[in-house]
Formats: structure tokens, sequence, C-alpha cells
């Protein structure tokens, strides 16, 4: 008889959920933001990196500082930090406090997935435990399919402010679902050593994953931190227009997700290749079909498809390489991932602002993304090249794969 997965695990991917549109929102709200706090488009893209900044540095030191606390309370306390900032994000006077708070926001981000994970795989019935995860980070993924589209006409229509109101409301809706649902976990682990961070940093295999990370979601982001304008003031649809072509592109994302992670089973460097081939083609196409409303569509949903579908591969590959130094560095590498990922975002948010603000403008955003992508294509060759002259020993440890 097969058995359900608890309600608990559903509790926990609302505060993904919560934390995703946190992350993501401000994307589909940059123009409103910059007009009414009266800053440029790039200084409001930092809203974006500046968060993904502190996921970046803070994850790793928060969630050794934290991991002895008992993991109900600290997921309570975390998911209630997000509410508090969500509501003072839409109260902010000005530029200044709403980057501040932005930062101080991302604190929970890294350290609030990290103990769900955990506290999801202790919940689940003996041998799902990955699917357990899975539900999890689910909530990231549906967040992007359905708060990103609806925060932008929320802002375009009801103005910014209301859309981090009810970020805030959702936030407290999972405080209440975890303090009800969520069983008294006992405190967590010891985390690995400053020893075991240095092995996996120091691992050839795992810099090239980590690089790749970071060079592909770079190139993601220098396009998609600017996509909501360069959709209305380039392509020239209006707020409506652009706000559905946001909620294809959602759902794309949630459908090349879960693809993408089949699609590199069993072919782990050509199948990432192939993806990152492919998110290059779909950011230059949106960037040549501009003039075509219809065209620009097109190539919108198919950058929706494989934005995040190296996703699951590339943490996958992460925990296999580090699994032949130790399972305690194989728990390493899966941090490492994703603050390798929160990295590639700020640098392409960064990246992107230098383009906006420069002759290219935002018609040299999706270019200039697309060829970083392909600069990600050629690493992943490399890495590729280097395992087949570097097999890997005989005698491996396979760890299962975590959903990103």
């Amino acid at each position: 008889m097969r058995v359900s997965l608890p309600p608990a695990l559903y509790a926990l991917a609302s505060g993904a959920f919560a934390i995703g549109a946190t992350e993501f929102m401000p994307a589909a709200m940059l123009p409103e933001i910059a007009g009414n706090l009266d800053v440029s488009l790039s200084r409001a893209g930092l809203l974006i990196s500046g968060y993904a900044f502190g996921v970046t540095i803070m994850t790793p030191v928060l969630t050794s500082v934290l991991a002895r606390f008992p993991r109900r309370g600290l997921l309570i306390g975390l998911m209630a930090l997000v509410a508090v900032a969500n509501a003072l994000a839409a109260l902010a006077p000005g530029y200044g406090f709403l980057l501040v708070v932005r930062f101080l926001t991302s604190f929970s981000h890294g350290t609030y997935l990290a103990t769900a994970t955990t506290a999801a795989a202790g919940l689940a019935p003996k041998g799902r435990s990955a699917q357990a995860i899975s539900v999890v980070f689910a909530g990231l993924t549906i967040a992007m399919a359905t708060v990103v589209p609806l925060a932008a006409w929320i802002s375009a229509t009801l103005g910014w402010r209301v859309a981090f109101t009810g970020v805030a409301v959702l936030s407290v809706g999972a405080v209440g679902a975890i303090a009800l649902s969520v069983p008294d976990f006992p405190m967590g682990a010891q985390r690995a050593s400053g020893r075991d961070i240095g092995r996996a940093l120091r691992e050839p295999r795992l810099q090239f994953a980590f690089g790749m990370t970071i060079v592909g979601f770079a190139g993601t982001f220098v396009a998609f931190t600017y996509l909501t304008p360069y959709l209305k003031q380039v392509v020239g649809m209006s707020a409506g227009g652009s706000a559905l072509l946001l909620a294809s592109l959602g759902i794309a994302v949630s459908v090349g997700n879960l693809l993408g992670g089949r699609f590199v089973e069993g072919r782990i460097y050509p199948g990432l290749a192939t993806l990152f081939g492919l998110l290059a083609l779909s950011l230059f196409s949106i960037g040549l079909t501009a003039g075509s409303p219809i065209l620009t569509g097109i190539a919108v949903v198919l950058f929706g498809m494989v934005m995040l579908s190296t996703g699951a591969g590339l943490q996958s590959l992460a925990i296999r390489e580090a699994s032949l130094l130790g399972s305690g560095v194989a728990d390493v590498a899966s941090g490492l991932s994703q603050s390798a990922f929160n990295l590639g975002i700020v640098l392409g948010s960064f990246v992107g602002g230098r383009v906006v603000d420069s002759t290219l403008g935002l018609r040299g955003a999706p270019v200039v993304g697309g060829g970083i992508a392909a600069l990600a294509v050629v690493l992943t060759l490399v890495a590729w090249s280097f395992e087949r002259r570097n097999p890997h020993p005989a005698e491996t440890h396979p760890v299962e794969p975590i959903a990103a």
C-alpha cells in the first residue's frame, strides 16, 4: 500500500512559495518601483541582485550558526522575518530603505530552504525523501509561475506596495501552516566544517560545476531582470499583454524545470550543454524579434522552458562529484551550488544594469545574456573533456539528487 506524503510538507512548501515570491517579484515591478522612487532602472535592479548577494554570503554563515536550534521554531522565526520584511518594504519611504530591507530579507532565504529540506527528509515515508524534498522546492517554481505575472498586473494597476503587502500576508499564512502542522523536531546535527568547504572548493570537478552554474544563471538574469521593461518599452506591449506573457513564461518555467532534470539524467554533460545552448538561442531570439510581439512572445516562452531547466542537473552534478570526497562534502556541495546560483543572479543583474545604462540600452540585455549563456556551453564542454581525460575511480558513492 502506497503511503501518502504528510501534510506538513505542503506547509513547508508554502514557506518556499513565499520566499520564491519575495525573491523574483521585483523583476516584474521594476518600471513602477523605479518611477515611484525616482531611480534608474539599473539602480532598481539592485533590489534583485542585492537580495541574491545576501543569500550568497549569509547562507553558509547562518546555517552553521543556527544549526543547533530546534527546526520547527527556526522555520517559524525565519518565515516571520520574511513577513515583517515584506511589510516594511510596502511602507518603504525611499529607495535606500527598500534596498536595506531587501538585503535583510535575504538572510532567511537559504537558511529556510536548508532547514525545510532537512525537515522534509525527516518527515518523508521510507524511500521517498527525494520526492518530499521536491515538494518543498516546488513552492519556488510555482511562485515563478503565478506570483511574478500577478505582481506585474498588481503593480501596474494598484501599485507595487500592494504586491509587497500581499507577500507579507502569504508569509503570515505560511507561519500559521508551519506552526499547526510541522512537528517539533529536535535540534539539527552539527554542520560541515570549514575543512569540508575547503575540500569542496579545491576539487576541479566541483569548480567546473559551480562555474557552469554561475555563468549560466548570470546569462539568464542579465535578461530576466529587465524583461518586463524590455517588453513594455522595446517591444511595445501593454501592461496587460506583458503580464499575460509573463504568466506564460512562468508556466513554461514549471514545465521546463521538470523536463530538464529528466533530460540530463544519464548524460549530464551533453544534456547540460544542450540546455545551455537552447538558453542562448532563446535569448538571442528575444533580442532579434523585438519588432514582432508575436515572435517575441514565442521566444520568451522558449526562454521560460530552459530558464531554470539546468538547475536540477547542475545540483545533481555537484552532489555526484562531491560524493567521491565523502558524504559530508556532498552536503557542502549542495549548499555551495545554491550559493553559486545566487552569485549568478548577482552578476547577471549587475551586468544587465551596466548594459541598460550603456548605449546598448534595454535592447542589448537579451543579446548580452545570450552571449554569456553561450560561454556556459563552452565551459560545460571543457568540463566534459576534463571528465573524460580524468575518469572517476571505479568505486563511487552515488547520492540521490535533490530537486532544484
